[in-house]
C-alpha cells in the first residue's frame, strides 16, 4: 500500500505531488490521471497546485497536458467542464505554440462564460473571466 499525506486519501496525489516537483512531467501526469480515475474530487484540488509548478519551471505544454487530462476525465463521467478551466487550458495551449487548439479551447470558454452571463443572476467573475479570453483570442489574431 502506498502512503498519503495527512488529509489526502489518495496516494496517487502525493505522489503527483512529488513527482512534479522533481519535473518528472509524464510520470506527474499518470500519476495526476490515476488520481483522477480513483477520486476526482481530490484529483481537481492538485490540479491548478501542479500546473502552477509546471508554469513556474516553463513548461506550458505540461501545463497544457494536464488540463487536457482532466477536461477529458470530466467528459468521460458525462460532466462539463467550467469555463475557467477552459480559458486555462487555452491560455496554456497559446503559451505552447499551439495556436489552433487553444483557439479551439477559448471557443469554449466563451461560450460558457456567455452562458453564465445569460443567467438571471450571473456569477460576478464571469464578465472578468470572459474579456480574459476576449484578450487571449486577440492576441492569438485570425
Amino acid at each position: 500500500m502506498l502512503a498519503t499525506l495527512p488529509g489526502e486519501s489518495d496516494p496517487n496525489i502525493t505522489i503527483a505531488r512529488s513527482l512534479s516537483a522533481l519535473g518528472r512531467w509524464d510520470e506527474t501526469i499518470a500519476a495526476f490521471e490515476r488520481s483522477a480515475e480513483a477520486d476526482p474530487e481530490a484529483s481537481s484540488k492538485i490540479l491548478e497546485e501542479i500546473a502552477d509548478v509546471a508554469l513556474s519551471q516553463r513548461q506550458p505544454g505540461v501545463v497544457a497536458r494536464l488540463y487536457g487530462s482532466a477536461i477529458r476525465e470530466m467528459e468521460r463521467r458525462g460532466e462539463q467542464a467550467a469555463a475557467e478551466m477552459w480559458s486555462d487550458y487555452g491560455a496554456a495551449l497559446r503559451s505552447a505554440g499551439r495556436h489552433d487548439d487553444a483557439r479551439k479551447a477559448l471557443d469554449r470558454a466563451l461560450i460558457q462564460y456567455d452562458a453564465e452571463l445569460a443567467r438571471p443572476e450571473p456569477k460576478r467573475s464571469a464578465q472578468r473571466g470572459r474579456a480574459k479570453v476576449v484578450q487571449l483570442l486577440d492576441g492569438l489574431g485570425e
